[in-house]
């Protein structure tokens, strides 16, 4: 789901979607997982559903150097919602499977604390990734043909 409200009289820009978000990385780990002592090194799988993220920024008006107006958007608040997250570890405790799955049964069943400590700079980076992709957007195109519709 993807909502975008642009309200160009007042100088505001709000873009809210929700998406499901994978991560797939390599791993090493040898310390607390709240707590739980872990330890590992090996493929690791972080499946988040339904993340909910609401971007809002101020709209500023530019000149280009050609003094033609674009639009750019200040610096962003955001607020998020994950409702789900699960954890896949491979090779916890080199491949104990009794300490292993017990471990990603906790890690599972408390997602919430764990993603309070996880999500917080990989939500700020995706924030950050869009603001940068829709201010690209705005500097390859005037307030005017925004205005007026876009032809080439």
């Amino acid at each position: 789901e993807f909502k975008l409200k642009f309200d160009g009289d007042h100088g505001n820009f709000k873009l809210a979607f929700i998406s499901n978000m994978s991560l797939t990385a390599e791993y090493e780990a040898d310390g607390k997982l709240l707590i739980l002592q872990i330890k590992g090194k090996g493929d690791a799988l972080i499946n988040c559903v339904n993340v909910d993220v609401e971007i809002e920024s101020k709209l500023n008006q530019v000149k280009d150097n050609n003094g033609k107006d674009h639009l750019k958007l200040g610096t962003p608040s955001y607020k998020y919602k994950i409702e789900k997250t699960t954890f896949d570890l491979k090779n916890l405790f080199n491949g104990n499977k009794e300490l292993a799955d017990t471990t990603l049964q906790f890690a599972n069943e408390n997602w919430q604390q764990l993603m309070d400590d996880l999500a917080p700079p990989a939500i700020k980076q995706i924030v950050k990734t869009v603001v940068k992709a829709i201010n690209k957007f705005f500097a390859s195109v005037t307030t005017q043909q925004i205005i007026k519709g876009y032809s080439p």
